[in-house]
């Protein structure tokens, strides 16, 4: 992954179906995944997570099918560092992000 760390990664959870714990760098990630991985599902909750005190345990992996690796959390991820909340909803063309989400 090219650049430093961000220092408000996002993260995504899903556990209707198990416990599914994801950390993205970019929102576009997030869509991607949202769209590709979670398509029967109308809504998912997403974190903002501030990453700082996590770097040792994130695992750059490469997904079958993405451009870029992905950091995965294989732990579980102390309520301290999530910034903020929202659920991410699905529309007529997918999930995607209403324009007051932008970071």
């Amino acid at each position: 992954m090219n650049g430093p760390p961000n220092p408000k990664a996002t993260t995504s959870q899903k556990h209707s179906k198990g416990k599914d714990s994801f950390i993205f760098r970019k929102k576009e990630q997030l869509l991607d995944s949202a769209n590709r991985h979670f398509s029967n599902e109308e809504s998912l909750l997403v974190l903002e997570v501030n990453p700082q005190g996590l770097e040792d345990d994130l695992v750059l992996e490469q997904i079958h099918g993405a451009q870029e690796a992905f950091p995965h959390l294989y732990r579980s991820l102390p309520r301290k560092n999530v910034i903020r909340q929202f659920s991410l909803q699905k529309g007529p063309l997918g999930f995607a992000f209403k324009p007051d989400v932008t970071s």
